[in-house]
């Protein structure tokens, strides 16, 4: 097994299809990544919504405009980082916003930095609805590598070579 905790920053996908599918799916795991004893420092950004407005409900109102209301509601990454790579909640952040901006020019997205483990990692859901076109992200292969892809570059910026995709919690 690797030892991907102390060496390299690891990113993951949720894909839980039968709880994203639900109607509280997207209030749900924003309750879960915006929990204020996991974000101390409210490293929290927003893409295409209005933070004073209830996300979740911004959300399904986008989705309801183009009468896709139901399937998979949302799409949920976590990217962590080694903490010999970065020790800093504000670096992380700075890198959360980049990937934001990068899923925010199509679809609504809400990132969140957490601070309760010894790695710190962000946690990004993003609408499965595009509020531009309506068009549904699927997560094909195309999707999975474009956004790997743009994840490597930002962190090359930070001086972190590599980027390992991991499929379990565990593994973060």
């Amino acid at each position: 097994m690797l030892e991907r905790k102390d060496k390299m920053a690891t990113f993951k996908t949720v894909n839980s299809t039968d709880k994203y599918k639900d109607d509280n799916a997207i209030c749900d795991v924003l309750n879960y990544i915006l929990n204020i004893n996991k974000t101390p420092h409210n490293y929290i950004g927003f893409c295409s919504l209005d933070p004073m407005c209830n996300l979740a409900e911004q959300m399904m109102t986008t989705s309801e405009f183009f009468n896709k209301s139901s399937g998979v509601r949302l799409r949920h990454w976590i990217v962590s980082f080694s903490p010999k790579e970065i020790n800093k909640a504000s670096v992380v952040n700075e890198i959360a916003s980049k990937i934001s901006s990068y899923i925010g020019a199509n679809f609504q997205t809400v990132y969140a930095v957490h601070e309760d483990k010894t790695h710190l990692h962000f946690h990004l859901v993003h609408n499965a609805v595009s509020y531009v076109d309506g068009h549904r992200f699927y997560g094909t292969r195309a999707d999975f590598y474009a956004f790997e892809n743009f994840l490597k570059s930002v962190c090359a910026e930070y001086g972190i070579k590599k980027v390992m995709y991991v499929q379990t919690s565990s593994d973060i």
